[in-house]
């Protein structure tokens, strides 16, 4: 099968650093909190100004995006994904800021081991790339993107988090791990023989 997998929230246990050094960033220049804890985006929980996010992206996101840890049995998973014969591609908005963001990813994908067959960075659009590679199972964190590749029939399996919306039918399954992501892929290729 071919697989497409998001990094930050999926390999990368980026979402939940992001959001403690959010909170940590906001107070530090006296911020009232989130104003919305169910936002996707960190930098939208905050009544942050423009200098603001950049002051956080600039001193905050790229140490969170170097310093975030392999969710767990991520990079285990994904290599015996490889080994099965799946085709694996990278399928992430990271890159939107800047080229750094790309260069500390596959700088740490290799320094793990990690290959992909493709790598489509700043993917806004996910829906599109999954059509154009003809993803059969789409792993992400994001209630928008799980939403609009799974109402175009493409499986997905969704790594959902407490404050991320649910997103029910037939197409997508709920995950909380990567064991469970193995087993859901093993799942999906079962039904498709």
């Amino acid at each position: 099968m071919k697989i497409g997998i998001d990094l930050d929230g999926v390999i990368f246990d980026s979402e939940r650093l992001y959001r403690a050094k959010g909170e940590l960033f906001d107070i530090a220049h006296g911020g009232k909190g989130q104003i919305a804890s169910d936002v996707f985006d960190v930098c939208d929980s905050y009544d942050w100004n423009e200098e603001l996010r950049k002051k956080f992206i600039e001193t905050v996101l790229y140490d969170a995006q170097e310093g975030s840890s392999f969710m767990p049995c991520a990079v285990e998973v994904i290599k015996r994904l490889k080994d099965d014969g799946h085709k694996l591609y990278i399928i992430t908005a990271r890159g939107n800021i800047s080229q750094r963001e790309i260069d500390i990813s596959l700088r740490r994908l290799k320094e793990v081991g990690l290959e992909f067959d493709g790598y489509h960075f700043s993917a806004s659009d996910k829906l599109k790339v999954c059509q154009a590679e003809k993803i059969d199972v789409m792993i992400d964190d994001c209630f928008r993107h799980i939403n609009a590749i799974s109402q175009d029939g493409i499986n997905c399996l969704y790594f959902r988090e407490q404050w991320i919306p649910k997103c029910q039918n037939e197409k997508t399954k709920e995950v909380h791990n990567w064991g469970e992501i193995y087993r859901a892929v093993l799942e999906l290729q079962k039904s498709k023989s």
